[in-house]
């Protein structure tokens, strides 16, 4: 047999080469033309962005200050520091009274009428004394402050239909307060007698010598309500004095004040 020959792997032809195209010299790319006038509106924008921000500064730079707005707040109006004296409290000599009695008793004979706690000279003229403190009911506190609220100044979570309120504090010569007095509050109330006692300093929503007293809103034609002061001792300290309340929503807090102008 004959030999079999190695077969030659087949020749394949390629191709020549073909350089790619190489551009010329001093051949430029053409470029894609810029919107030159969206740029200048833009710059033109943030000039006058600027320039408006500079003339409000300037503006207000030079406005006058704004008068701050009153504050509402949860204190009696015209409350004395609530710095606490102790009861008992302290009494001025007569050359160290703060104030003279506004409606002095005089008698016609020109001669100033005793009182339970002093007795006036007898050369005294008609004109009182700026050295002596007497008050028209010869008590040493007299109520200074007899005024109408809402409830809901002090107590705004409550219901108007639910409560009337009967509140104040007690300030001595100086404007301080009061401490550990009694206040009576007693009458007829809806057809029911009525007959409570508050501490000062029991409720601090009107200071530190805050009292009060809370009744339910079912006020009649028919009610007597009267309140008066008593020191620590159970001593009278004050006229007995009248009280007209009120159910409606805008005067149902009765607020009263009681204010030292006699010695002890």
């Amino acid at each position: 047999m004959n030999a079999r020959r190695p077969q030659r792997p087949p020749v394949r032809e390629t191709k020549p080469f073909k350089p790619m195209a190489v551009p010329k010299a001093g051949y430029e790319q053409i470029r894609e033309p810029r919107n030159k006038s969206l740029i200048g509106l833009i710059i033109l924008l943030a000039i006058i962005a600027i320039a408006v921000t500079t003339v409000i500064l300037l503006v207000k730079s030079h406005r006058r200050p704004a008068t701050p707005k009153p504050t509402v707040t949860k204190t009696y109006i015209g409350l004395a520091d609530p710095q606490v004296t102790k009861t008992p409290i302290r009494t001025l000599s007569p050359s160290l009274s703060a104030e003279p009695s506004e409606t002095p008793s005089i008698t016609p004979s020109n001669t100033a009428s005793s009182t339970p706690t002093e007795t006036a000279t007898p050369t005294q003229t008609s004109t009182p004394s700026p050295t002596r403190n007497l008050t028209p009911s010869g008590f040493p506190f007299t109520i200074r402050n007899n005024s109408l609220f809402p409830h809901t100044m002090y107590f705004p979570d409550e219901r108007c239909e639910t409560s009337i309120y009967i509140v104040g504090q007690v300030l001595d010569f100086a404007e301080k307060d009061v401490v550990g007095y009694q206040v009576n509050l007693s009458g007829f109330y809806n057809g029911k007698e009525v007959n409570k006692t508050s501490k000062t300093g029991s409720m601090t929503h009107f200071g530190a010598s805050g009292f009060g007293f809370i009744l339910p809103n079912n006020p009649s034609e028919d009610d007597e309500l009267s309140i008066q002061l008593f020191d620590d001792n159970g001593i009278q300290r004050s006229d007995k004095f009248q009280l007209e309340i009120f159910g409606e929503c805008d005067k149902n807090l009765r607020l009263i004040r009681y204010k030292q102008t006699g010695d002890l």
